[in-house]
């Protein structure tokens, strides 16, 4: 983290000294224990991160800070100014009252059930409001001030509001006038970087055209932040998305050899266990275990095998194991959707043991333990665990 707030401010909750963690969605500043009853509330309501311990966006920093410094919590403390809400009882709690249950209800009447915002006056078609204020969302976020945005926000306001005069949405506005924080509180609120305007164009297309070429950066990256987040887990690295967007990076430094058996064009054999989970996405089940090869030749060799006792529905006969073949084989087999074709088992169960292997040369039977047996040597066996 390039930056850190400064160890001179206090819990928005319940004023301890020198908070560690931070509400992104609400840009407020909040200690240990609060954190806890923040993160029971759920990321609906509240997004906590740790202001040293987690990486930050430099962008996704600074709005923070400036939400922070510019009294952001004045907006979920509205009402609490007002001196009959002293009188009545309703008061914030300190440092050393207790989580549960002091702090836990005020935390929840403050975010969740938003207690203490600043109420509008009704009206009698609530889609109008909202509407209203989507349109001074769409115009506020074209200049620096992010509280106001915030307060907006707060009230209603829809982040991908789509003006109908204008044909765009607020991120459209805030990526063609630059301001990377409007963008920040947009996309933290829900607003898609990938939207498009009346035209087809994205905010990132209003940044790159208006120059805001980090702007345009951070968009991609907030597109993509899903996707990204997955193959970090999946691979230890990050796509690039300068020279085009693709899910799964490659893996040339993290892969082991490759097996003599594997094609120029297959996936790649990884070593680590986020490897079975990757071949769960690129192989079908149940065959993400096998190498690329093999599977196009166990499938080219059984998908037109039908198991003469379907018809009948005979289960006994299916479960009879094969002359010859080892239980490995057999539980391989019948993982495969083709099952056992009935010729292998007539010709396996007539002949002797020692001239089963010649008869059968060429059934789909020695041709899969021909595999298997590669497949071994491989290394190419390898089971979920």
């Amino acid at each position: 983290m390039s930056r850190k707030l400064q160890r001179t401010e206090v819990c928005a909750d319940c004023s301890a000294p020198d908070p560690g963690w931070t509400s992104i969605n609400r840009g407020v500043l909040i200690c240990d224990e609060c954190c806890s009853v923040h993160r029971s509330l759920g990321r609906h309501i509240s997004i906590v991160k740790h202001l040293r311990h987690s990486g930050w966006p430099p962008a996704l920093l600074q709005m923070v800070q400036t939400l922070a410094s510019n009294g952001a919590n004045s907006i979920w403390e509205h009402s609490l100014l007002d001196p009959a809400q002293v009188q009545s009882g309703r008061r914030k709690p300190n440092p050393q009252d207790k989580v549960h249950p002091t702090k836990s209800e005020f935390i929840r009447a403050k975010y969740q059930m938003l207690a203490f915002v600043h109420k509008l006056p009704c009206r009698d078609d609530d889609g109008v409001t909202t509407k209203d204020l989507s349109k001074q969302l769409h115009s506020s976020v074209r200049t620096g001030s992010l509280e106001t945005c915030l307060r907006l926000l707060s009230l209603g306001a829809q982040a991908n509001f789509f003006h109908p005069e204008k044909g765009t949405t607020p991120l459209h506005v805030a990526a063609k006038a630059g301001q990377i924080l409007q963008a920040e509180l947009l996309v933290v609120y829900g607003a898609d970087p990938g939207a498009p305007d009346i035209n087809g164009r994205t905010p990132m297309d209003y940044a790159r055209q208006a120059g805001h070429i980090e702007l345009a950066e951070r968009l991609v990256e907030c597109q993509y932040e899903l996707t990204d987040r997955l193959a970090f887990y999946l691979c230890g690295r990050r796509p690039d998305h300068k020279n085009g967007h693709y899910i799964i990076p490659q893996m040339a430094d993290r892969a082991r050899p490759k097996c003599p058996t594997q094609s120029e064009t297959s996936f790649p054999v990884l070593t680590s266990r986020s490897s079975f989970r990757l071949h769960i996405f690129l192989l079908p089940p149940p065959l993400f275990h096998r190498p690329s090869e093999a599977v196009a030749r166990f499938n080219a060799e059984f998908t037109h095998h039908k198991h003469p006792d379907d018809a009948k529905g005979d289960s006994r006969k299916r479960s009879q194991q094969p002359t010859g073949m080892d239980s490995s084989d057999l539980s391989d087999m019948a993982h495969h959707p083709a099952g056992v074709p009935g010729e292998v088992k007539k010709a396996l169960a007539s002949s002797s043991q020692g001239a089963a292997a010649h008869e059968v040369q060429q059934q789909p039977g020695e041709e899969l333990r021909r595999l298997q047996k590669e497949m071994r040597n491989t290394g190419g066996n390898e089971r979920m665990s």
